[in-house]
């Protein structure tokens, strides 16, 4: 589980927020803690000189009544166990448990690493694999080569056609009574 973290050199709590890989293992509850903290803390000093739009703007900010440290430390171990949950160990979960997955965010949020955490977790368990990402660079996607690269939407779309007819296919050997096959993953990043 370690070298998914190693890979993605980045690891999201609870709370979503990114902890570095490498320290994951070091942090126990109260640094945590200490790390929040400190950077709630810088949060309040900067809030009153952002510019704020839309809801990406929630933060504390200075006007803000601040909970006592009780307070705040039981507010935190509401949503942080202990043991804080890996990005690997949510991937191990929903990679084996989800049929259908999206994951959206801004740019530069993440969701390609988090695809790519899932998709080595699907290429283990042995997975047919389909990518179609337009921008796709040589290794971008564990060394399977992705339908699209340079933006050829053509390709994408003969991709997508051939895809709705595995689809179709597969239900009627289901209706038919007959195995569907071999697990197929399909990942589309920003098709």
């Amino acid at each position: 589980r370690r070298i998914y973290a190693r890979r993605a050199n980045v690891i999201r709590d609870k709370l979503m927020n990114p902890v570095p890989a490498h320290l994951i293992n070091q942090l126990t509850l109260p640094s945590y803690y200490a790390l929040f903290e400190r950077a709630a803390a810088l949060e309040r000093e900067v809030a009153p000189y952002r510019a704020y739009r839309g809801v990406e703007s929630l933060s504390l900010s200075a006007s803000a009544a601040k909970p006592s440290g009780e307070e705040a430390r039981k507010a935190l171990e509401s949503v942080v166990t202990p043991a804080i949950e890996r990005l690997d160990d949510w991937v191990t979960d929903v990679a084996a448990r989800e049929a259908h997955i999206l994951v959206s965010g801004k740019t530069a949020s993440g969701k390609t690493t988090t695809g790519a955490a899932l998709l080595a977790r699907r290429i283990d368990a042995g997975d047919a694999i389909c990518v179609i990402d337009p921008h796709h660079e040589p290794g971008k996607w564990w060394g399977i080569d992705a339908i699209g690269a340079g933006r050829d939407y053509a390709a994408i779309g003969a991709a997508l056609d051939a895809l709705d007819a595995e689809m179709t296919e597969r239900y009627r050997r289901l209706a038919d009574g007959e195995p569907p096959g071999q697990r197929l993953t399909v990942l589309i990043d920003e098709a």
